[in-house]
């Protein structure tokens, strides 16, 4: 099973920022602005065993894929766990764990495991995986804490 992390503080409560990140119509906000997300079906409310599918295309022109996931594990306000159901990996979970600081600060952990099938190469999904992540959590810093600011 490989793994990569990536983690970053934000000047928001842990309440906050974990009800940021549970509700999926957030995440057009964070993402690179050229692939676009469209959500196909959302189980609502959106905790434990609820499930989703997001549709991914390449400037909303060129559909790239469908992302069926479900929350396996979701522990307000600290933690929650969404993984593929079937698709491109042999296994895939994204864990998003927040972690309080203190009233107005939150350390934001996000994980991704994966497994890839055997045709891929693991070392791809790692270096894309990393930018993903990282960039999510530059924009997720940049429009949470910029909403405090109005």
């Amino acid at each position: 099973m490989l793994q990569v992390s990536q983690t970053i503080q934000i000047n928001a409560s842990t309440e906050e920022v974990f009800d940021f990140h549970a509700d999926l119509n957030n995440i057009s906000s964070i993402i690179p602005s050229f692939i676009k997300i469209q959500i196909e079906k959302l189980e609502w409310p959106f905790e434990k065993n609820a499930e989703a599918i997001l549709s991914f295309s390449f400037f909303g022109l060129i559909k790239l894929f469908d992302w069926r996931l479900k929350l396996t594990e979701y522990q307000k306000p600290n933690y929650f766990i969404d993984q593929e159901i079937g698709g491109l990996f042999k296994f895939f979970a994204h864990k998003h764990e927040f972690i309080f600081e203190s009233p107005q600060s939150t350390l934001v952990c996000d994980t991704i495991s994966y497994k890839v099938l055997p045709y891929l190469d693991p070392s791809l999904f790692k270096w894309v995986f990393k930018i993903f992540l990282q960039s999510k959590l530059k924009n997720t810093k940049k429009f949470i804490e910029s909403r405090k600011k109005v």
